[in-house]
């Protein structure tokens, strides 16, 4: 028989406890045997209302036996488990993760043990989700007995979906690996060009003024470093973008090329625009604007290949087209979902 959910959606004729389930109301089996269930009075349109909670609660809910054999799931507990789910089938089947099989079968032979928090991975065809799974153990309720009534001791499985969050901490580890990859170059250049100073090139003039220089550099690296992580904590903790902020994107362009000119001189690598309008009207602030474009500028002089960095601005339908061309050898489509990361780097 196919998983069904308990109650109206779910009464089958061949299921033995489902007229029981439904006399006793939702999660009766889920209350301290000491003290009596108050769903046994529960009228039976709010147990209706109840059953179709929990059916339409968007978490996967899964109930086993002590013998590990399903008896129950939501709809998001079926589609976790897949399509060829059967009551009475072993959750193991399913489930196969070796610290879950570990603590389900620990609670199957313990059914008063306390709920268990475990995180586990769970494969869907090519898609890994992570899952926080909290364990626990349902008694039957006072006056019913294993043999007599079809009751028995169950283990919920509820499953919360943390896929997102398992990622925002894999890519704040990255953030600190890459930041630290980023301080670490710098600092040990000058660790070095200190050390030289002090002996080698300390009676060397020329050797000094070379140095000196190659620390200045290294110095205002770092500097931009810091100074990018303060505008990106800035531009995180700053309010939304006001109703009315509206910015040109052709005074914009115009601003960048000026600022750029200097750097793309001193790199040898000439500057270009192409801007069609007049006017570019666009919903935004101008500041912000201009940051985000000097930063593509920047990175197009610094990793382009030898040839003119070129800014163009088109209209296409009702939007606006910004792009910022270089020679370069492009970036793999493997590495463009995460080119939004901070710091992140294409080996």
């Amino acid at each position: 028989m196919r998983l069904w959910p308990f109650g109206r959606a779910g009464k089958r004729a061949d299921h033995p406890s489902s007229s029981r389930q439904e006399e006793r109301g939702p999660s009766a089996g889920s209350r301290n045997p000491d003290h009596p269930s108050p769903h046994r009075s529960w009228p039976g349109a709010v147990r209706f209302q109840a059953q179709d909670v929990l059916e339409a609660i968007d978490e996967p809910l899964i109930l086993v036996n002590r013998r590990l054999r399903l008896l129950w799931a939501n709809g998001a507990g079926r589609m976790l488990l897949g399509s060829h789910a059967e009551a009475g089938r072993d959750i193991r089947l399913y489930l196969r993760t070796r610290d879950v099989i570990t603590t389900l079968e620990r609670m199957a032979h313990s059914p008063a043990s306390a709920p268990v928090r475990l995180v586990t991975r769970h494969r869907q065809g090519q898609m890994e989700r992570v899952y926080e799974l909290h364990l626990h153990a349902i008694r039957p309720p006072a006056g019913t007995d294993e043999s007599g009534t079809g009751e028995e001791p169950s283990i919920l499985l509820h499953l919360r979906d943390i896929s997102a969050l398992d990622r925002a901490e894999r890519m704040r580890a990255d953030f600190v690996a890459n930041v630290s990859h980023e301080l670490k170059t710098p600092l040990a250049a000058l660790i070095g060009f200190i050390e030289t100073l002090r002996g080698p090139a300390r009676d060397d003039p020329e050797a000094r003024e070379r140095f000196l220089a190659l620390m200045d550099a290294e110095t205002r690296r770092m500097d931009r470093l810091v100074g990018d992580l303060l505008s990106l904590t800035k531009l995180e903790s700053e309010p939304p973008l006001a109703r009315d902020a509206r910015a040109d994107l052709v005074t914009v362009v115009e601003r960048v090329i000026s600022l750029m000119q200097p750097v793309a001189a001193r790199a040898n690598v000439p500057i270009r625009s192409q801007i069609s309008p007049a006017r570019a009207p666009v919903h935004g602030e101008e500041d912000r604007l201009v940051q985000m474009l000097t930063n593509l500028v920047d990175n197009a002089i610094k990793y382009g290949r030898p040839g003119p960095v070129t800014v163009a601005l088109k209209a296409a339908g009702s939007e606006w087209v910004l792009a910022v061309e270089d020679r370069g050898p492009g970036i793999a489509a493997e590495h463009l979902p995460r080119l939004t990361e901070r710091f992140y780097r294409v080996d």
